[in-house]
């Protein structure tokens, strides 16, 4: 099992957040791994005072001086200098146990996408996201990114959220799922997902609804076209022979989707049952965790 963010905004300091990941690293015996990206352009400058104006740039410069400052010991100090971020004569003061992270990227743009590509270890696609989108847009920039750098395909891991909702009634699952949609809807950045495939206009809705911090104008503003490509939502049922219960046909025919896209060791692996419940869970090569938690008591803590 791996543990780790998704993501961490690189408004945090690099040193802070170097020296977060490998204390996590200690603490889980390796098994940390660093989700990273830029989070949205206001949050940086309204809740950080940090003024973005190139954001793929700057998550480059953010990537290379944390595996910097992963070089640093008690006796050689490490500087990084470009044009966004500066560390000069950082040194440990005890040793790591760990000399490095996994760096998981947060992509959703084509040159972000690209960035994960030549830069980091696995590549997150955000919550939004459709197989128009990942065959049109992630596909091909991730091998840009990897010809530039000169890196092969197995070289950067796919990851992906999803945003699930499992209710003994269908309905009130797909009411959970449109939350999903309303919040992740009023990031701009999602408008190459959302645009291709016609939501344009109520994507528009739902963000002028949250300026005037309309909740239920959101909600409303969300349509049942948009919860139907966007999110995985409906009553869970029990499939002979499996180990877990799992959603409807939806799930195995989005698993398989998933398979021919690229995601080849996808899988589902357990699912959470309560009777009102909703995530955004990880998916990756390795496991689809689309649908994650254990039967049992309401309440009770994911594992994976």
């Amino acid at each position: 099992m791996r543990v780790g963010s998704s993501v961490a905004q690189f408004a945090r300091p690099p040193v802070l957040t170097a020296l977060s990941a490998l204390a996590l690293a200690e603490y889980t015996q390796g098994r940390f791994v660093l989700g990273v990206g830029t989070g949205p352009l206001d949050w940086n400058k309204q809740w950080h005072g940090l003024e973005v104006t190139k954001p793929v740039a700057r998550m480059r410069e953010y990537i290379e001086c944390l595996r910097t400052l992963w070089t640093a010991t008690t006796t050689q100090p490490v500087s990084y200098s470009s044009e966004f971020i500066q560390v000069k004569d950082y040194v440990r003061f005890i040793p790591a146990a760990y000399d490095q992270v996994p760096i998981y990227l947060g992509g959703v743009n084509r040159h972000m996408i690209q960035l994960a590509g030549s830069h980091a270890d696995r590549l997150i696609l955000g919550g939004i996201n459709t197989p128009k989108y990942i065959t049109e847009v992630v596909h091909p920039n991730l091998q840009r990114g990897l010809q530039r750098a000169g890196r092969k395909r197995q070289d950067v891991e796919l990851c992906m959220l999803k945003i699930c909702a499992v209710n003994n009634d269908a309905m009130a699952a797909r009411a959970l799922a449109r939350h999903a949609v309303a919040f992740t809807a009023t990031l701009v950045y999602y408008d190459i997902v959302l645009d291709p495939m016609g939501f344009t206009e109520a994507a528009r809705a739902i963000r002028a609804a949250m300026r005037r911090h309309d909740i239920p104008g959101m909600l409303s503003a969300v349509t049942d076209e948009m919860v139907a490509a966007l999110t995985i939502a409906g009553r869970s049922y029990w499939i002979p022979g499996s180990e877990a219960p799992m959603l409807s046909k939806k799930c195995n025919a989005f698993l398989r989707l998933l398979q021919k896209k690229g995601f080849k060791e996808a899988r589902v692996t357990r699912v959470r049952l309560d009777n009102l419940s909703t995530s955004t869970p990880l998916a990756s090569n390795k496991s689809l965790r689309c649908l994650r938690a254990h039967r049992g008591q309401r309440g009770a803590p994911l594992h994976s």
